[in-house]
């Protein structure tokens, strides 16, 4: 697997253009998100480098690690600024919750914790069959590593990847707003404008003779990978 080489890091696009640009949100739901976005730049300085893998039109699988509870939020902020609407897997107790609404209003797919089951993967095939980007946290759950190290992967990105042939598997890596939000540890810091980096991989190369196992440890090396340069980087 190649990784972008440049050691610049990107902006995002000034978030009041953002309106003009792009893939939407349909109706409410692209103000929505939009002020969700907005309000989360004021906190994070977000920087991307490898923002140019994440296609311009058709689908693709981005698998992330998990270090905070607002990891879909930077994944989706990420999408955004390459100009696309983002598809979010979550675990089904956040449909459940007071947010439920408001998750389903922007699209996003409920899974079952310990899911993976084949209705999942298969409601998740046809959105990439439609074209979307969709969004996965590799792990299935934020990391119990004291040092934030990535856990190993559940089997649900592999399985979509077998599900649907051919469509770019990306690796998506990011470190830094676990500094400020990680509700796990109590830590909270809404005054400090954290330096969050996401880097967005190459897609995996996976062959005709891939299996869950071979897919499931190539995303095991690029989060891990990615977290080790993150960290010298930060």
């Amino acid at each position: 697997m190649a990784r972008q080489d440049a050691q610049t890091w990107e902006k995002p696009i000034p978030w009041p253009l953002r309106v003009w640009r792009g893939e939407k949100f349909p109706g409410f739901w692209f103000y929505f998100g939009y002020l969700i976005g907005g309000f989360f730049r004021m906190l994070v300085q977000v920087r991307y480098r490898g923002l140019a893998n994440i296609p311009k039109t058709g689908p693709a699988l981005l698998v992330s690690n998990h270090i905070s509870h607002v990891d879909p939020i930077m994944v989706g902020m990420m999408v955004g600024d390459a100009k696309r609407l983002p598809t979010m897997i979550g675990k089904q107790e956040m449909f459940d919750s007071i947010l439920g609404r408001a998750i389903r209003g922007i699209g996003a797919i409920p899974v079952k914790r310990g899911g993976g089951s084949d209705a999942v993967i298969e409601t998740v095939a046809e959105a990439l069959a439609d074209g979307k980007i969709v969004g996965i946290m590799a792990e299935g759950t934020i990391t119990k590593d004291p040092e934030y190290w990535p856990q190993p992967a559940k089997t649900g990105a592999a399985r979509i990847a077998l599900a649907a042939p051919g469509v770019p598997v990306i690796p998506v890596v990011q470190w830094g707003v676990h500094e400020s939000f990680d509700f796990y540890n109590k830590k909270l810091k809404w005054l400090k404008r954290t330096k969050h980096r996401i880097l967005i991989f190459e897609p995996l190369e996976i062959g005709p003779d891939a299996t869950i196992e071979s897919i499931t440890e190539q995303i095991n090396v690029a989060l891990r990978k990615g977290v080790e340069e993150l960290k010298v980087a930060l």
